[in-house]
């Protein structure tokens, strides 16, 4: 066997090695589930959150999120309501989250904070919002 043969068969052995190597490496096989991998600030935002109260007027409003994977969907007293996606997109030292909601089909991008005061409540923009068990 000529020498450029046995060097091209050795190249060739090592490539075979390596790429079974990648291959069969847990940490490279992919995911078989369809679930997203949500952080965990976001898994604490999962569920149903509703936050109500009085107009000046005496009549009653409310705002509803469901929060589900990395979708969200807003439903309120009038007509307005969203369906969008959110991720996390900053964490502060004193516990406050800002989330980031794009809506309307990828063409309205909005930022809200939230401070998250227990498992039960969090705290948005000023309206305190409770976690529903259903």
């Amino acid at each position: 066997m000529k020498a450029h043969h046995k060097l091209g068969y050795i190249i060739f052995v090592i490539l075979i090695i390596v790429g079974v190597f990648v291959w069969v490496r847990p940490e490279t096989q992919i995911d078989p589930s369809d679930e997203p991998v949500l952080d965990p600030t976001s898994e604490q935002l999962q569920g149903i959150w509703l936050g109500e109260g009085v107009y000046e007027d005496g009549s009653d409003w409310y705002m509803r999120y469901e929060f589900t994977g990395s979708n969200y969907t807003l439903e309120t007293d009038s007509t307005y309501g969203e369906t969008g996606t959110f991720e996390v997109s900053n964490l502060y030292e004193d516990g406050t989250i800002e989330i980031e909601k794009t809506y309307k089909e990828g063409e309205r991008v909005h930022a809200m904070i939230i401070t998250i005061e227990d498992e039960f409540t969090f705290n948005l923009e000023g309206m305190t919002m409770r976690h529903i068990v259903e």
